[in-house]
């Protein structure tokens, strides 16, 4: 599976496995799970397009049939409070009538709305999430139904080599943006790493 990372492919196990062990197994073989793939950003996107295609691998495996729904959010290309406002709302029309047995969010942007809307447009729903930056353990608890793979930066481990290679350097510059929610968790990851240097 080209383009994803030893991360993606710890998530894609862990789909795999909870699909095979986690729904309940008094259903009927036949009976369809619905499932929901909320996608931070948008098809097109290398990363994006492999979480996709390693999720529809994965869900070929159920011992039960599954209808996906896929949506994309789009924050990549729409940053910012207002548009996740709009979006939400467009999200809780499109889905109205619809229950699923499981959520699926890729990055941040999914995983932060998937969690705000667990006790409402989600509710009973577990949540299996990837690529989720700055994530703190003690965010979630056993009872939420949630589980995942973080997406951890190697920051010190980085620095450690550059400065290794360069004893002299006595200035670093970030190029980075502050737009969407997987920024702002990326840049409080490398400002609580340099807190050491």
């Amino acid at each position: 599976m080209p383009f994803l990372s030893a991360k993606s492919l710890r998530f894609l196990t862990l789909l795999g496995l909870w699909v095979c062990l986690a729904w309940p197994s008094g259903l009927h073989a036949e009976t369809a799970r619905d499932v929901l793939v909320l996608h931070s950003y948008h098809p097109g996107l290398t990363w994006t397009d492999g979480m996709m295609r390693g999720i529809k691998e994965q869900l070929k495996k159920s011992p039960v049939p599954v209808r996906l729904h896929v949506e994309y959010m789009d924050t990549k290309r729409n940053p910012g409070i207002e548009y996740l406002k709009r979006y939400e709302q467009l999200l809780r029309y499109k889905i109205r009538n619809l229950h699923f047995d499981l959520v699926l969010a890729t990055d941040n942007d999914a995983y932060n709305l998937a969690r705000q809307q667990q006790n409402d447009l989600f509710a009973g729903c577990p949540i299996v999430f990837c690529g989720v930056n700055d994530f703190q353990a003690g965010e979630i608890t056993a009872e939420e139904n949630i589980t995942g793979v973080a997406e951890d930066l190697s920051v010190e481990e980085t620095l450690d080599v550059a400065l290794k290679l360069h004893p002299n350097t006595c200035e670093l510059i970030l190029i980075g943006s502050r737009l969407g929610a997987t920024d702002l968790a990326i840049n409080q990851d490398i400002e609580r790493s340099l807190r050491r240097y």
